[in-house]
């Protein structure tokens, strides 16, 4: 009884009941205990962000420009230039990436310029001509290829390029 009296007093005198609202939903009372969720509202923060996402299964095949993010869940060979870029445990990618923090969970082929940071996480897997500011590898994670530092984060100018494992070997032979 008190709820069809609560149910009366929330519907709208002109309007008839389970009448469709502006926003798709029909009057109807919420069960007691669980929370009203509100309708989606961007913030201002993701209206301006451009982000890219492949996701599980999916294969791209081009290139992305002009992101400040791009997740790798799927297969991707494409040339790419972003603030960030994330390649989960089952992304993979190969081809060319020009960004600020590159966090590689999965597989990276290729040239790899992070001017910020470079992480690779257990899981990851990262070959080829790779550059980066500074660097994070957990136990497990495995970095092979050409590897330069840059000096003051500055891509433009990259040290010498670090020997991968086999060169380390041949080095420490007598001159």
């Amino acid at each position: 009884m008190l709820n069809r009296i609560i149910a009366k007093k929330n519907t709208p005198k002109d309007k008839a009941p389970g009448t469709p609202t502006p926003t798709g939903r029909q009057d109807q009372p919420t069960p007691r205990g669980t929370p009203k969720i509100p309708p989606y509202q961007p913030t201002s923060k993701s209206d301006s962000q451009r982000s890219a996402l492949i996701g599980p299964g999916v294969y791209f095949e081009g290139t992305l420009d002009n992101c400040d993010e791009v997740i790798i869940d799927g297969t991707v060979k494409a040339s790419i230039v972003a603030e960030r870029m994330l390649v989960r445990e089952n992304g993979d990618f190969s081809g060319t990436a020009k960004v600020g923090d590159a966090v590689i969970l999965g597989v990276f082929d290729g040239t790899l310029s992070a001017s910020t940071k470079l992480t690779v996480n257990a899981t990851g897997r990262v070959s080829g001509d790779i550059g980066y500011a500074e660097l994070e590898i957990a136990a497990g994670g495995v970095l092979t290829g050409d590897i330069s530092v840059f000096d003051n984060r500055d891509e433009a100018k990259p040290h010498a390029p670090e020997k991968s494992d086999a060169s380390v070997k041949d080095s420490k032979a007598p001159l």
